[in-house]
């Protein structure tokens, strides 16, 4: 279980990362130019959101008898 518990924090860390980025670009570069940069944080949340649930899930399979 310990790649999957990594590879959730890698996209955990991926999604804020990549929303403090897209937050940067808007300031910089305004709305219109830096508003297409927030597709990266919601893919990579996306991401984490499916890792999760099938941790979750295996997890939960793994404990019945």
């Amino acid at each position: 279980m310990t790649y999957h518990k990594f590879m959730t924090g890698f996209w955990l860390a991926a999604t804020i990362i990549s929303a403090i980025i897209a937050i940067w670009m808007i300031s910089a570069e305004g709305w219109q130019e830096g508003s297409m940069y927030l597709i990266f944080p919601v893919l990579a949340g996306m991401a984490y959101g499916a890792r999760k649930f099938m941790v979750k899930r295996m997890e939960g399979l793994d404990q019945k008898p």
